[in-house]
């Protein structure tokens, strides 16, 4: 353990000058942003009401539907009906989210079954594990999820 602390600083140095050899990391974007929506405003602006209706539908769902299958077929309906419209309001009539219709209504699709399924399940294993589960959707995963933060203040590779 005492060679190991020893030569610490060395290995230190040399990692250094290893990346400090490599130069920057290359960014290259997987979906380029759509030329009308470079910053992705359209994107944030429909995802507080995406995880608004999520929280809302995993919430009733846990109170008013009965039974393990009746809730995971609701779930995954409401889900896909999700995703449909929000592509539709995203891709048509705001014209924001550049790809795929079926591609962007299943990505969407499941950002909605991720929340309201957490909120169904933590009320199901919890009992009044709704409120743990809006808290954690909604003011955690909102506020961590930096879909509004601007480009210069996102970590750079």
């Amino acid at each position: 353990m005492h060679l190991a602390s020893a030569s610490s600083p060395a290995v230190a140095t040399l990692l250094t000058q290893a990346a400090a050899d490599l130069g920057p990391a290359p960014v290259v974007d997987v979906v380029p942003s759509d030329p009308d929506d470079p910053r992705g405003a359209g994107f944030a602006t429909a995802f507080l009401p995406l995880a608004l209706t999520a929280v809302l539908a995993g919430a009733l769902m846990f109170l008013l539907v009965p039974g393990r299958t009746a809730r995971i077929a609701g779930l995954l309906t409401f889900s896909a009906l999700a995703g449909l419209a929000a592509a539709t309001v995203e891709q048509y009539w705001l014209g924001v989210l550049p790809g795929d219709y079926s591609s962007v209504a299943a990505a969407i699709g499941l950002l909605t079954l991720a929340g309201a399924a957490t909120i169904t399940g933590l009320g199901a294993l919890l009992g009044r594990g709704v409120v743990l589960g809006v808290v954690l959707v909604f003011l955690v995963g909102n506020a961590l999820s930096a879909v509004a933060a601007a480009p210069e203040l996102l970590p750079q590779p």
